[in-house]
């Protein structure tokens, strides 16, 4: 199995060039390329493609936008594929906030025996978060019910060729909507094998395996666990193996304040295990 790596950025300080530098020595006999918004990098071992706002015009595809964001990040790696026609099987995408608390040979690795068209997180059908902003994806000519649609969680996931083929060609006859959306939805419903990296996750599971955790609800708005959209993290946490995004020195939040979350969750969960073992006792009577 050939594997390239795509790593995804708009910003270019020394804690995302040493992250490329600690994804070039960890990737094995993997290629990566540095997918960059505007900003140069002359990192050894890596190839450079830039790329800016404009792309979102360039490509053949129904935009949600004139923007990279929301929902057109995909663009980059469409238009590299494009113009360079690589020969890799397989492609992981890597956005520059996304952590691993391991040699990244570990996650790439775990997987190189699977041919999952989409491995990727937060794997989820309508009916579990029917709040969910992102929901709507259309075309032209046909249509996907609303209940049979699912959705992804993208910063980091790695995709087939085959469906990347696919989903070029599904662009541009006409799909649009957010990539997280389109992206499980459209490969689902065309005989396509999706994977989460939480192996505990439904229908979307192969093998045991517990990457990341991430907890939403009805609105699917993850804003806890370790794989989430907001808030973000000032460093990444202390769990091993596990993948962490959003990871921002800069602006992200310290450890307690960026766990509230996970501490009152563990709270509840401590408080009902002490009520259960005194209920049992006959010190609590319900």
């Amino acid at each position: 199995m050939t594997e390239q790596i795509f790593f995804l950025t708009h910003k270019k300080n020394a804690e995302i060039e040493q992250l490329i530098r600690s994804i070039r020595d960890q990737m094995g006999d993997r290629a990566l390329t540095i997918v960059s918004q505007s900003h140069h990098f002359n990192i050894e071992g890596t190839e450079l493609f830039l790329f800016d706002e404009s792309i979102v015009q360039e490509m053949a595809f129904p935009a949600m936008s004139n923007s990279i964001v929301p929902g057109n990040v995909h663009f980059p790696v469409f238009s590299y594929l494009e113009k360079y026609q690589p020969a890799a099987e397989y492609y992981w995408i890597i956005e520059y906030d996304v952590r691993f608390t391991a040699d990244w040979s570990v996650l790439f690795d775990y997987f190189i025996e699977l041919d999952h068209d989409l491995i990727t997180s937060h794997i989820h059908y309508y009916h579990q978060e029917p709040e969910w902003y992102w929901w709507d994806i259309s075309h032209p000519e046909l249509s996907i019910p609303l209940e049979q649609r699912i959705r992804s969680f993208n910063p980091i996931y790695r995709i087939s060729a085959d469906a990347l083929r696919f989903l070029e060609q599904a662009f541009k006859s006409g799909w649009k909507g957010h990539n997280e959306a389109t992206f499980p939805t459209l490969l689902h419903h065309n005989g396509f094998r999706l994977l989460d990296f939480d192996g505990s996750n439904g229908d979307f599971q192969s093998q045991s395996h517990r990457f990341y955790i991430s907890r939403s609800d009805r609105n699917g708005k993850l804003w806890t666990g370790t794989m989430r959209y907001r808030p973000a993290m000032k460093n990444q946490g202390l769990r091993k193996n596990k993948l962490y995004h959003p990871v921002k020195s800069e602006d992200g939040l310290g450890f307690i304040r960026s766990n509230v979350g996970n501490f009152y969750r563990l709270a509840k969960w401590w408080l009902g295990k002490l009520y259960e073992k005194e209920a049992g006792k006959g010190v609590i009577k319900s």
